[in-house]
């Protein structure tokens, strides 16, 4: 993913697969925030709906582009 980019929130568990919430747009994306080890969430995200207490980085696979 790019910044620019159109992007939905989406959930993946045992009994669902499906995108959730209002459509956002990716801000940032930082190779900073990535390790060898494990993967940190490296896609800032600003949301339609977003509010104060809402994440701002998200994980690739977190993440569906529109």
């Amino acid at each position: 993913m790019k910044v620019g980019d159109l992007v939905r929130f989406w959930l993946t568990s045992a009994n669902t697969s499906k995108g959730i919430g209002k459509a956002g747009i990716v801000t940032a994306v930082s190779d900073d925030r990535c390790s060898d080890n494990f993967i940190l969430a490296s896609i800032k995200v600003r949301w339609t709906d977003h509010s104060d207490s809402e994440r701002e980085w998200y994980r690739k696979d977190e993440l569906v582009k529109l």
